[in-house]
């Protein structure tokens, strides 16, 4: 809110302003709520329209997207810049490990991706990357469909092969990659990645455990194998602490 001060001719002599003024003639109040909306994780429709349930005079949309285009996008990516270099000459020379979309046991570096929305219809799709000892994020890549031709089995390659390639590139020595039972990423790995790099790609035993009682229930089905069906869950549960106490190979064929 601002005040006029005219005099009787009609000259304006000063101008109040309801809060200060920053560089180029940006009010602090309408860059803090600018600010606090894009962080929080919220939009300006949601915003706006709080405000005007309560009456609140609120910047138009047109400030708003000008302020975050030219001031909190530019100081996120240079923030996020400056923080990724630290990180990746802190892994440089150290052997990683990678896991995508589930954690695991004894592993370096952890990763999640999730679509936009729920289904085969979404738009976007992000893949992030964390570092399992210190949790902080290494890496956040998001794709939009219509890159991959609106294939939404391509859309989770993408976005993870980006990961690698900067990962790679910054010095970061991945030794294995462990994901879910993704077809797509499992042939990626073995044409991209298994020569000369060599990556190990393995899958997690979360994902297996779960395929092993889905296809048990499957085969309970028939009638000759109905017999098993009071074991299924016993069975992939036992899996799943075979998995979780063995630290070699074969210490899990043993326990199995």
């Amino acid at each position: 809110m601002f005040l006029n001060k005219v005099c009787q001719e009609g000259h304006r002599i000063t101008r109040w302003y309801s809060q200060p003024t920053l560089n180029r003639g940006v009010l602090s109040g309408d860059f803090l709520i600018s600010a606090t909306t894009v962080l929080s994780g919220n939009n300006f429709r949601k915003m706006k329209l709080w405000a005007d349930m309560l009456q609140l005079k609120c910047q138009s949309a047109s400030k708003f997207f000008r302020i975050q285009r030219t001031y909190l996008v530019p100081s996120v990516d240079r923030y996020l810049e400056t923080h990724q270099r630290d990180l990746f000459q802190s892994l440089c020379g150290k052997d990683v490990v990678k896991l995508e979309f589930h954690l695991s046991y004894n592993v370096h570096f952890s990763g999640d991706g999730r679509n936009d929305s729920p289904g085969h219809s979404a738009q976007y799709f992000s893949y992030s990357v964390m570092d399992n000892e210190t949790k902080k994020v290494i890496m956040v890549k998001t794709v939009d469909r219509r890159e991959t031709d609106r294939e939404s089995v391509t859309i989770k390659k993408v976005p993870l092969k980006a990961c690698l390639e900067d990962l790679l590139q910054n010095q970061v020595n991945i030794t294995e990659l462990i994901t879910d039972g993704h077809l797509g990423i499992a042939a990626m790995m073995k044409t991209d990645y298994s020569s000369p790099l060599k990556i190990n790609h393995s899958h997690d035993f979360w994902h297996v455990a779960k395929n092993l009682g889905k296809n048990l229930s499957k085969i309970v089905l028939k009638t000759e194998h109905s017999v098993f069906r009071p074991w299924c869950n016993n069975i992939a549960n036992h899996f799943w602490h075979c998995c979780k106490v063995a630290e070699t190979v074969k210490e899990f064929v043993k326990n199995c």
